[in-house]
Formats: structure tokens, C-alpha cells, sequence
């Protein structure tokens, strides 16, 4: 074993004690000592004359332990050995323990009994019960063999020899121990006063050397997730540090920190090489080396390892000391990878903060993205980055870095069906690190036309999220496997996340400033098309407004003209006339048809890649070289009344931004549009009342809310003898007509309807209609029946002139019939023939009276109005007919108030409007049967009801009931059907109602209301 810095002093004490035995008269003497560590044995000291021989012994390997061969009782001598050639060949033995097989003592020719070349003595070095080794002595001066007596003086020397190498190998292990404890406590106080690893290192390597011999030290830690070692710090004796670890390094990270080894420990490689990296070892001279895990919290955080061109310079009684010191440096280590990593860390935030400050001095979006990717790679290397922008369910290249052609790359998209691996850190919402994107499936190997497809092999791909939806991504890209780690993943996702606000905060400010030009647009696209209501220029208007906001190649306006499409309005077109007038009908698969009927706006990235897209019109060149495109539905009320339509000829254009602004210009559009028409159709409709108006015979006035005129027609210029200019904003009393004033006072108080007739100038009469009419006021329509009324004069002047000349030969008829009675019997056939002319001759006097009345009523004869009390009216009306009543056995019922109010009436009149009506209940009601005459205060108004409970009249008879010579069907007895007509003339007379109520079966009710004075 080569001498070591601790076993000089040893060594110098063995030489003398093998010294001191020679000269008890042995011409070579070799001490042999054990090693427990190694359970080898080895030459220690040798006293000889010949030193060819020493070196020999001195310079032989360790040697397993084979004391069994010779430690047999044959060759026992007191607790020595004597190995006698006689009784056993020796040489082999001895060439095998000691290795004199090398160098052969040629002692010359010798007696039998003498010391032969072949024989050798042992004696064992015992102290407290352990083996420390053996002498082996030779060549005794006396050629003689050893007596007992001989044997026991080596062994006291022996004895004392081994007692002094006890004593000297303790004392030793102290001083060793005291310098190791030294060495730790300069290293723990080394380790207390450096933070940086690679000064510690050759600090702790220059207490080592005092200690063990060796060339190399380095530090290994994993760097970072990744599966490879990182040289945290070297301290090479030979001048060849390197920032790569070597393959010492490589079996320290193998070894010990991916495969949890305890140590390792190799202490020849030139007897024994397991390891592949061992032999570049070799190659690199290195013949030991020693690996120890550097352990915090029961954790392999590292490794040491020490190397040396020597063999033999570590060993496993080391161990414990080495361990110490391993210790004692993965304190420091994880001390200076944590300020390492806080260092990291306030880098990051730095880093961070300035690119907080940096993107956030501007809001111009291409601006963001330039500062945020020159500021990441202040932090994080790489060769190329990107950030992708979502766009629906796509993913565009907004901005790069790093690549040869970046104009080519922007704009690029990737699409949902690619199964991008882009697309899938955006949907999961996580950052994904992958060490080599060559060997994933879902990388876009198939995208050629994409710079760095095939030689980017590091990725990290980050998601930019605000308020939980990804907006995008952020990925960073290097041209080497296996480069990032899940730390620089982490970095990567804070970035993002400054980068997804600076995006967010950006594209809300161009967001603001896009509604803001919206919004100026829509207010200027309002203001000119609001100029003019003409349809053509609206249309031609708008379009202009509205490339002032949507970029377009061209664009059109469709609108509806029964099921089809027809294109009204275009811009941009090389010969607008070759488009404009298109009709499109709704069997054609027209992407503008659709959105009318979807009334939904519609974006298309490319319609030339669309199958739905209608082809039939590519032979002009302006429609075959669209493809962005957009279709917002003109909508008014729920109705689609056309399509705007927004065309680009390049694809990807629009996005749906894009889209929400073209819908609300369209809604703009759509209004203008039908303001348009509605005044065009107002103008036309304008023109048809005008000339009704005009050419009306009818005098027309209307009334505003406050009761002045606002309009009157010609007709009524001619009928009233007045100029429109000096009544216009007048009121009605203008026209001096106070029956037509005193109507309207009650239309305007009661809100409802009135009919009256009116007189006019010059004796003419007018039928007048008075009407409230909402949001105006008041519509009177008066029509002149002057004419009419003189026809109706001369009728019933007719009427009057005919009923009285038949009055005398009516009675002529009924005196005849008398006096035929009176001249003598009559048979029975002949009374009867008389009692049918008395019968035909009474029922045409009573037609003729009843005509009379009518007509005199109709010729409006004065009313003989006094101040009555009802009650006297009704008692006279109910004696008049209380006989009939008892001829039939009816039970007639009055009812009345203690007190009625008077009224102005014609008693005689009203009287027998009672009487008619009590004549007809008793007529038509069955015998037995049971008739009611009340009367009541309704409402400051006299109300009488005649009630029976006769046979009722049917519903569909009701409305007919008060014309004239009407009679209900299938009833009996006599009757001219005009009773019911006098009584309605007699009661509207009085300004009065009258109404009937009837259930078939049950009975009727009349109801006359007449108003109090």
C-alpha cells in the first residue's frame, strides 16, 4: 500500500524494529501487516543486505489473506511457525504470501541439517488479542535451524514490535483524527463563510489535500426536472476545469442521485472496471475515485466525488469522515441553490416587474408583443418564441421573435381539427414543457409551410388566460432536446400571465377606441342618411360611411321585393352595372339568402374553401375573387327586408369583431332603409288623401287636441261659405252652426261618438258624424241631405195626402157593412162575410191612422212639452189597458217610487208609448200569464221597463224589432208592424232610448230611458 501522509512516522518505527531484529543475527527480516479494511496483507518493512531484494518485497501488491496454508500445528514452534522444506514445499508458499516468487534467496549449497533456501520461519504480531501481521525471518547467521529458545526471543521481540505498532497505529488514528476533526470544523467554518459553491469547493479541496491525495473534485446536482446532471462546481489540480460534466460526474448523477446508491467507491481501475464511463476514467489516467450523496432531509440533492491518478488513495475506512464532510457541503449547497433560486426568483420578479412597466407604457398591441418577447429572453434563452392569439375556435401567429422570415410566419392559423399541440395546452389551461416535440404525434409535422416545424425540438407552450378563458398562447422553442425544465415552465406561465393582462388591457383600450369609431360612424352613418329620405342615396350613403370602419374590397345591399333577393346598391365593383339589379331567388343556395332567413350575421374565413358558396356568378371577376366575407340581415320589427353584404379578397380577414360592428351598421341600415320607404309610401299615401280630400263632396273638418280647426276640405269651403285661411286655428263656433258647437261639447266631455242632423245656411240640412280620433283630436264629417230631405218631405206629404183620401172609403166600406147587418137576418155565410169586411176594413183604418202618425212624427211637428209627473203617465196608459189584461186573466203589476222626479214630455204621446207596449206584452203573452210595469231613477235618468213572461222573441228577431212594417216570423194575430217604429220616433223624440231584451221561452223586456228635467 503506497505510504500515506499519516503513515510516515509508522513506517519509520517499523524499519527499526525489523532493523533491530536482524541483529539478533537474521540476514532478512520482513514485517508484514494486515489491512482489515481490505483483508489484504502487504510488506511493511524489510531489513536485508540485499536491496534488490528489499525493493522487491517493499514494492510487491497487497495480497489476500492465506495464513491457513501455514498456520498448521506440523509447523508450530512455541506460537511460531517453521516452515521446513522437508515436510512441505515452501517456496510456493512463500512466493504466494509474500510474493518472493519474484526474487529467489539463493543461499549456495548447504548440509542437509542446516537453514535451506526453501525454509522460512513466522512469527505472528499479536496485540490485545488482534493479529496486526507477522515476521517472516530468513537466512539465519548459524545456518542453523531454529531451536524453541530461538523462536521464543523473536517472539518477545515480536511482542514488542507488535505492542509498539498498536501504541504507534492508535496514536495515530488520534493525531488522524484530530486533523480530520480539525479539517471539519475549517470546512463547516469554509461552509459558514461562502455562498458560492465553486469558491467552498476548492476551500474544502485544500483541506482535503492534507488527508488524501487526489486531483479532481466537483459537485453534481440534477439540473433542475430534467434527467441530466448539472456540474454545480470544480476544483481540478490539473488545470482542466469544465463547465460539462465529465464521466465522473455522469456515474456520481447515474449512480447516486437517479439510482439512490449510498457511495460508491473504486479503489484501482486498473484491477476493475464495471462502469462504462469507468474507462474513459482510465483513459483520463484517473485510477480511484470516491462518490458521496449530499443528503438534506433524507433527500439526495447531490453528489461529491474525488478523483485520483493514484490507486489505493480512498478507502472504506474513509467513509465516515468523507460523509461528514458530504454533509457538511449539502448544507451549503442546498443553502446556495436556495439563494440560488431566491436569486432566480427576484430575477423573475425583476424581470417581471420591468416587463409589467414595459407593456404597460404602451397600448398599442403589436408594441406589447414586440416588448414582452424582448423582455422574456432577458429571462428565459431561447432560439425562437411565438404568441398565438385565439380567433374563434382558432389559434393566428400575432407576433414572433427569433425566426429568419417572421413576415411569413405571422398570420399563420392553426385550426381546431389539426389537434395542435398548441390547441391543447390552450384548451387544458396548463403549461407543458416537452423535452423533444420531434417525438409527439401531435406535433404539426405536417404544417411544411411553418418555419421551425422540423428543427425546433425544446418547447414550452403556456396558456394566456385572463379571467379563466385563454385568450392565446405563449411558446418558447429551442433548436436542442431536452433544454427546459419545469422551472423555466414556471417562469415561462408568470410571463404569460403579464403578457395575457398587457393583451387584455390592450385589446380593451382597442376595443374602447373601436367602439369609439363604431359609434362615431354609426352617429355619422345616422346623420347622413338621415339627411335624406330618398332610397337610393341612403343606400349609396351608407355604403361609403361604412368603409370608413370595416375595411372592404367590395360590398353590396340586397333588399326583399317578394320571396327574391334583388342587389340595390354596391361598392367597389370594377362594373357595378354588370351586379346591381341581380336577383336572387330562394331555390339558389345564396349565402346572402341564408342570412336573411337565419337573421343572424354570418363570417366566413374563406368562401372559396365553403362548399355552400354559390358559384353561379364567377364569371365576373370582382365576385370570383372574394373570400373573407361577411352577411348582416337588414332587420326591422322582427322582419328581414334585405342583407349587407362585406367582401375581401383575402381569406382570414374578418373577424368577429368585425362581424358585430357590420350587424350594427346594418341595423342602422335597416332603419334608414325603412324610414325610406315609409316616406316614400307616407308621400304616396299623402297624395291619395289629398286628392280624396279634394275631390270629396263631404264637408270634412278636424280638430286638434285643444278643439281649434287644423284641416278642412274644399267641400266644406263651398257648404259653409268660409275661407280656409280665416277659420284655420279656430274654434267650431267659427262656422255658426250651434247644433253642430253643442254636439261636439258633449263629444269632448263623454269621449264617445255622436250622429245628429244639423241645419245648415240657406235652409240646407247636413247629416253630421262627431268622432274623437287619438294623438289628433276630434274628425267631424258632415254630409249635405238637403236633397234628401225634400224627397223625404215630398213623401210623406205623399204618404199623409194618400192615407187621408183613403180615409173616406174605409169608412164608406165599414158603414156599408154596418147597415148590411142592420137591413135584415143574415144567414150564417153571409154574417160571416160581413164580419171579414168589418175585420179587413178596421186592421186598413188602423194601417192607414198608423201611417198618419207616422208620417206627421217623421215631419217633426212640434212637441206639446210640458212638465209632467211619470207616474200619472204610466197609471193613465195602465187603465187604458187594464181591461184587455182581465179579458186574458194576466196578472198586471205596477211597481213604482213613493217619489219620481218630472220631465218635460207630450203626456199624450208618452202615454201611448206605454200603451203600446203594455199591448203587445198582454197580445203576445199566454193567458194567466204575468206583465210588470216599474219605473226608477238610473243615473239622472227616468227608466221604465215593460216585463212579461210570454213567449219570448228569438235572438236573430232583436235588431229588427223597431223597423218599419216589420213583424216577427211565425207570429199570430193582428198587427201592421209599425207600432214599435212610433214608439222608437216618440221616444228619440224626447231624446230618449229604447231597448229590447228577449229570452225565447221566458219572456221580454223593453226599457225605455228617458232624461229628467
Amino acid at each position: 500500500m503506497p505510504p500515506r501522509a499519516t503513515d510516515i512516522e509508522l513506517h519509520a518505527l517499523l524499519e527499526r524494529v525489523v532493523q533491530a531484529i536482524q541483529d539478533l543475527g537474521w540476514n532478512t527480516v520482513t514485517l508484514v501487516l494486515r489491512d482489515e479494511a481490505t483483508r489484504t496483507t502487504y510488506p511493511a518493512a524489510v531489513a536485508t543486505q540485499d536491496a534488490a531484494l528489499k525493493s522487491t518485497l517493499l514494492g510487491a501488491p497487497p495480497v489476500s489473506f492465506r495464513a491457513d496454508i501455514w498456520r498448521q500445528e506440523q509447523f508450530r514452534i512455541s506460537r511460531s511457525y517453521f516452515v521446513d522444506h522437508r515436510l512441505h514445499g515452501g517456496a510456493h508458499l512463500y512466493a504466494d504470501e509474500l510474493g518472493r516468487g519474484v526474487y529467489q534467496i539463493d543461499l549456495g549449497p548447504r548440509e542437509p541439517d542446516e537453514w535451506q533456501s526453501d525454509d522460512f520461519l513466522i512469527v505472528p504480531l499479536e496485540s490485545d488479542g488482534q493479529e496486526l501481521g507477522w515476521l517472516s525471518v530468513d537466512d539465519p547467521s548459524d545456518r542453523q535451524r531454529p531451536t524453541v529458545a530461538k523462536v521464543r526471543a523473536l517472539e518477545i521481540f515480536a511482542d514488542q514490535a507488535a505492542f509498539t505498532i498498536q501504541q504507534a497505529r492508535r496514536h495515530q488514528q488520534v493525531r488522524e483524527q484530530a486533523a480530520r476533526q480539525s479539517i471539519l470544523n475549517e470546512i463547516a467554518h469554509t461552509i459558514s463563510q461562502h455562498l458560492d459553491i465553486t469558491d467552498l469547493l476548492t476551500a474544502v479541496s485544500q483541506q482535503l489535500q492534507h488527508l488524501f491525495i487526489f486531483q479532481r473534485a466537483s459537485i453534481t446536482v440534477r439540473d433542475g426536472q430534467r434527467s441530466r446532471p448539472r456540474l454545480l462546481a470544480v476544483d481540478d489540480q490539473r488545470g482542466q476545469p469544465s463547465e460539462n460534466p465529465t464521466a465522473l460526474e455522469n456515474i456520481a448523477f447515474t449512480q447516486l442521485i437517479l439510482g439512490n446508491q449510498p457511495n460508491r467507491l473504486v479503489g484501482d481501475l486498473s484491477q476493475e472496471t464495471e462502469l462504462e464511463e469507468e474507462a474513459a476514467l482510465v483513459s483520463d489516467g484517473v485510477r480511484a475515485y470516491v462518490c458521496l450523496p449530499l443528503r438534506v432531509w433524507g433527500q439526495v440533492l447531490g453528489a461529491l466525488s474525488l478523483s485520483s491518478s493514484t490507486p489505493k488513495a480512498f478507502n472504506t475506512t474513509d467513509f465516515d469522515f468523507l460523509i461528514q464532510i458530504a454533509d457538511h457541503i449539502a448544507g451549503a449547497v442546498w443553502n446556495a441553490l436556495l439563494y440560488d433560486l431566491e436569486q432566480q426568483r427576484r430575477h423573475l420578479a425583476d424581470a417581471l416587474a420591468r416587463l409589467s412597466q414595459i407593456v404597460n407604457s404602451t397600448l398599442d398591441l403589436d408594441e406589447v408583443f414586440e416588448l414582452a418577447l424582448e423582455q422574456l429572453q432577458r429571462v428565459i434563452t431561447y432560439d425562437t418564441a411565438s404568441i398565438m392569439l385565439v380567433e374563434g375556435d382558432r389559434l393566428r401567429i400575432t407576433a414572433c421573435r427569433g425566426f429568419d422570415n417572421p413576415e411569413t410566419l405571422i398570420g399563420s392559423i392553426f385550426r381546431p381539427e389539426e389537434n395542435n399541440i398548441s390547441h391543447q395546452v390552450m384548451r387544458a389551461r396548463e403549461a407543458r414543457v416537452e423535452p423533444d416535440v420531434q417525438l409527439l404525434p401531435e406535433w404539426g409535422h405536417q404544417r411544411d409551410d411553418i418555419e421551425g416545424a422540423h428543427t425546433i425540438h425544446a418547447w414550452i407552450g403556456t396558456p394566456l388566460v385572463v379571467h379563466g378563458q385563454s385568450i392565446g398562447i405563449l411558446t418558447l422553442d429551442k433548436h436542442v432536446p431536452d433544454f427546459y425544465s419545469e422551472e423555466d415552465g414556471e417562469a415561462a406561465t408568470a410571463f404569460a400571465a403579464q403578457i395575457a393582462i398587457a393583451i387584455q388591457n390592450a385589446r380593451l383600450y382597442e376595443s374602447e377606441h373601436r367602439k369609439q369609431q363604431i359609434n362615431a360612424g354609426l352617429a355619422q352613418l345616422a346623420q347622413i342618411v338621415n339627411s335624406t329620405l330618398e332610397l337610393d342615396e341612403v343606400l349609396e350613403l351608407a355604403l361609403e360611411q361604412l368603409g370608413q370602419v370595416v375595411s372592404y374590397d367590395t360590398s353590396s345591399i340586397m333588399l326583399t321585393e317578394g320571396p327574391n333577393l334583388v342587389l340595390a346598391a354596391c361598392r367597389g365593383f370594377s362594373h357595378p352595372a354588370h351586379v346591381l339589379g341581380s336577383v336572387i331567388t330562394p331555390d339558389e343556395a345564396n349565402f346572402g339568402y341564408g342570412v336573411l332567413l337565419a337573421q343572424k350575421t354570418r363570417v366566413v374565413a374563406d368562401v372559396q374553401q365553403t362548399p355552400d358558396w354559390q358559384h353561379s356568378r364567377d364569371n365576373i371577376p370582382d365576385i370570383r375573387a372574394i373570400r373573407s366575407w361577411i352577411g348582416a340581415p337588414l332587420i326591422v320589427r322582427g322582419q328581414s327586408i334585405g342583407v349587407l353584404t362585406i367582401d375581401k379578397h383575402e381569406p382570414d380577414f374578418y373577424t368577429e369583431e368585425d362581424g358585430e360592428t357590420a350587424a350594427a351598421f346594418a341595423a342602422q341600415l335597416a332603419t334608414a332603409i325603412h324610414n325610406a320607404r315609409l316616406y316614400q309610401a307616407i308621400e304616396e299615401q299623402r297624395d291619395r288623401l289629398t286628392a280624396i280630400l279634394t275631390d270629396t263632396t263631404d264637408a270634412v273638418i278636424v280638430l286638434d287636441d285643444s278643439g281649434k280647426i287644423w284641416l278642412l276640405t274644399p267641400a266644406t269651403e263651398r257648404h259653409f261659405r268660409v275661407q280656409r285661411d280665416e277659420v284655420l286655428g279656430q274654434p267650431i263656433g267659427i262656422l255658426n252652426l250651434p247644433e253642430l258647437t253643442q254636439a261636439l261639447t258633449h263629444v269632448q266631455e263623454t269621449h264617445t261618438p255622436k250622429m245628429l242632423e244639423i241645419p245648415g245656411p240657406e235652409k240646407t240640412a247636413f247629416h253630421a258624424s262627431i268622432a274623437p280620433v287619438h294623438q289628433v283630436g276630434w274628425v267631424i264629417v258632415m254630409q249635405d241631405i238637403s236633397p234628401l230631405k225634400e224627397l223625404d218631405r215630398l213623401r210623406t206629404e205623399w204618404v199623409a195626402a194618400v192615407s187621408h183620401d183613403l180615409k173616406n172609403p174605409i169608412q164608406v166600406v165599414q158603414l156599408g157593412a154596418a147597415l148590411l147587418e142592420m137591413d135584415g137576418p143574415l144567414n150564417a155565410a153571409q154574417l160571416d162575410r160581413v164580419q171579414m169586411i168589418q175585420r179587413s176594413a178596421a186592421q186598413l183604418s188602423e194601417l192607414v191612422t198608423n201611417v198618419l202618425d207616422l208620417a206627421r212624427l217623421e215631419a217633426g211637428p212640434s212637441l206639446r212639452l210640458m212638465a209632467l209627473d211619470p207616474a200619472d203617465v204610466i197609471q193613465a196608459a195602465v187603465s187604458e189597458m187594464e181591461h184587455l189584461a182581465t179579458e186574458k186573466r194576466h196578472q198586471l203589476k205596477v211597481e213604482l217610487p213613493e217619489i219620481l222626479p218630472s220631465l218635460m214630455g207630450d203626456a199624450v204621446l208618452l202615454k201611448r208609448v206605454l200603451a203600446n207596449l203594455l199591448s203587445n206584452a198582454i197580445k203576445y203573452t199566454p193567458e194567466g200569464g204575468q206583465i210588470t210595469l216599474r219605473a226608477g231613477l238610473v243615473d239622472h235618468t227616468l227608466q221604465i221597463e215593460v216585463v212579461d213572461n210570454g213567449q219570448g222573441i228569438p235572438p236573430e228577431a232583436l235588431p229588427h224589432l223597431f223597423d218599419r212594417f216589420y213583424r216577427v216570423p211565425g207570429t199570430k194575430g193582428d198587427g201592421t208592424g209599425l207600432g214599435l217604429s212610433i214608439v222608437k220616433s216618440i221616444i228619440e223624440k224626447h231624446n230618449g232610448s229604447i231597448q229590447a231584451a228577449s229570452t225565447p221561452g221566458q219572456g221580454s223586456t223593453f226599457t225605455l230611458c228617458l232624461p229628467i228635467s
